[in-house]
């Protein structure tokens, strides 16, 4: 009676293949094909699928028939229930698009993000990480791990020592190389996740390439120098020419009360 009121069908619509016209025009091969395959192997038949209400509106069920055989092995009938797994489907469809709008947020993300294991296993990361390390797939760069990225490795044990105890660890300045041995000098954010029991079972990382702007900082600050050098170096000349000056005025004035057969005028 539930199948009746649900579907607006009558049993006798219902009789022979009838049960199959409230399936979604999307999904009626499917199932039809679903069906004739356990109708073959004389099989359990299961399938999800939109059926449609009487009042035009389709929701999902889960479609299952299950079948009486003879002591033959024939099929003597089947025995069919469909249960309503519409919330379930309508949970797992907002799930997939909050994993989609997660991924594409990870995969945009300008900052190169990763996931490891303690034990430096990379299991996932976005372009940017795969660009900033000289990778040319994620496959590549799943193959190294976290540990020879880095230059000097007691960062990455002092890394592991801090995200044990602090959970979570902002601004860490350390030095790092691509796949080509160039070296990177990064800011890097990272943040644990742990197990019930509190083991640390995996690390995201989210790291920024700062080496242009330390390179800009270094010029800048030996431009500084210079400057200072060069300010130095014209207050000396500035004062020494102020000397000189002196120096020829008086000059200029012992030598016009000297003879001019004096010997010192030559000095």
């Amino acid at each position: 009676q539930q199948w009746v009121d649900y579907t607006g069908l009558t049993l006798e619509e219902s009789y022979g293949h009838g049960w199959n016209t409230p399936f979604h025009p999307e999904d009626q091969r499917r199932a039809w094909d679903s069906w004739q395959k356990a109708l073959n192997n004389n099989a359990i038949y299961s399938v999800e699928s939109r059926l449609r209400r009487k009042d035009g509106v389709y929701k999902w069920w889960l479609v299952r028939g299950v079948p009486m055989l003879d002591v033959n092995g024939e099929i003597l009938k089947w025995f069919g229930t469909c249960t309503d797994i519409d919330d379930i489907k309508l949970a797992e469809e907002t799930l997939r698009k909050s994993e989609e709008r997660y991924r594409k947020f990870f995969e945009d993300d300008l900052t190169a993000d990763y996931l490891s294991t303690p034990e430096g296993v990379l299991l996932d990361c976005n372009p940017a990480f795969i660009k900033m390390f000289g990778f040319n797939s994620l496959e590549q760069a799943k193959a190294n791990p976290m540990q020879s990225l880095y230059v000097n490795l007691t960062d990455r044990d002092d890394l592991m020592v801090r995200l044990q105890s602090a959970k979570k660890l902002e601004i860490l300045k350390m030095i790092m190389r691509s796949e080509k041995r160039q070296v990177i000098n990064i800011i890097q954010n990272a943040v644990g996740v742990f197990d019930e029991s509190g083991k640390l079972v995996e690390i995201k990382g989210y790291m920024i390439d700062d080496t242009e702007r330390m390179s800009l900082e270094e010029q800048f600050h030996q431009a500084q120098k210079m400057e200072s050098v060069g300010r130095l170096a014209g207050g000396i000349a500035h004062d020494f020419n102020n000397l000189l000056t002196i120096i020829s005025g008086h000059t200029f004035m012992a030598e016009r009360n000297l003879d001019s057969r004096d010997p010192i005028q030559a000095d």
